[in-house]
């Protein structure tokens, strides 16, 4: 009985070991497509370009010649945002098309002037429902982000979502699922918004992450079977000898 048990308990060594390098492989190759989706993506979507077919196209081609942003990037960031609804708001009190929070309005517009009321600086919150004043605002946020990051729209991408703080500390996209998501999303949207074909790396970086995951997790378990074996072998031999 002890026999088989001892023959699992290696077994299941080898499969780490498979599994692991497995990873290893499937890791480097991630990392290696998806910078090179990165590179292409912050090629092709740099400098100014009109988009069409979308809702306030006419809006976005105005403020993307104004900052000379690619129009498919600012309408794939609203789409990210608030999938063209000019009322969205969050939990976090971000709104309009944008998502713009309410002290990124207040410093962008410090900057601009885009919005006065007559008695302050600064319109009401009902501005930031204004489909043109929030895609004004949004779209020079936006464009800060991408000089701040000297042109690197993915990382400009990711400031939008987690804020410049967390990117300048981490100096590259943060390690949150949720800003990494939203990245992917925004760079899926764009490609889909302006008719670009997807490289093909970056359909083979979606598919080394999905690989990668599961890897992780049939490694996990892997490890909490050798965990249980490992006890079962203690309770046959009676100690560690039987190592």
């Amino acid at each position: 009985m002890g026999h088989k048990w001892l023959i699992l308990w290696y077994g299941l060594l080898v499969a780490i070991i498979i599994e692991a390098v497995i990873l290893c492989i499937a890791s480097g190759m991630n990392g290696y497509y998806r910078q090179s989706t990165r590179s292409h993506f912050n090629t092709v979507a740099a400098g100014y370009r009109e988009i069409d077919n979308v809702p306030f196209a006419s809006i976005i081609n105005r403020y993307a010649y104004q900052e000379q942003l690619n129009g498919g990037l600012i309408a794939a960031v609203i789409k990210a945002e608030s999938s063209f609804n000019p009322l969205a708001v969050s939990k976090t009190g971000a709104a309009g098309l944008m998502q713009v929070m309410p002290a990124t309005w207040q410093q962008v517009n410090g900057d601009i002037k885009a919005c006065v009321s007559r008695h302050s600086s600064d319109c009401g919150a009902e501005c930031y429902y204004d489909p043109e004043l929030n895609i004004h605002i949004g779209t020079v946020y936006l464009s800060q982000m991408i000089k701040h990051y000297n042109g690197d729209l993915v990382l400009a991408i990711a400031a939008y979502n987690a804020g410049p703080g967390a990117v300048d500390a981490s100096g590259d996209v943060p390690s949150y699922p949720e800003t990494e998501e939203y990245v992917a999303r925004v760079m899926a949207y764009w490609y889909d918004l302006t008719n670009t074909p997807v490289p093909f790396y970056g359909r083979w970086s979606v598919k080394c992450e999905q690989v990668r995951r599961i890897l992780v997790w049939l490694l996990a378990g892997t490890l909490l079977m050798v965990v249980a074996v490992t006890k079962k072998l203690v309770v046959v031999y009676g100690s560690w000898r039987w190592r």
